[in-house]
């Protein structure tokens, strides 16, 4: 089963929790890996959880959703 990351900072975590909803309707599975609300935090360190798991093949693909853009 493909499996999709999710990972967001504090300014992406609605539509990131949006998304979610909407992948997981369509039979995906996620693996959602934070932020887990809109308090303050960085997306680096929560981008670079999904960039290790797909290295290292723990899931297929990864978004991450932040306020700046990136």
């Amino acid at each position: 089963m493909e499996i999709i990351g999710l990972a967001s900072d504090h300014a992406g975590y609605d539509l990131k929790c949006i998304i979610k909803i909407y992948l997981e309707k369509h039979g995906y599975a996620v693996k959602d890996y934070g932020c887990d609300s809109a308090v303050s935090c960085d997306y680096p360190d929560f981008a670079h959880l999904i960039g290790y798991s797909i290295e290292n093949k723990n899931i297929n693909c990864g978004f991450v959703f932040c306020g700046s853009g990136n």
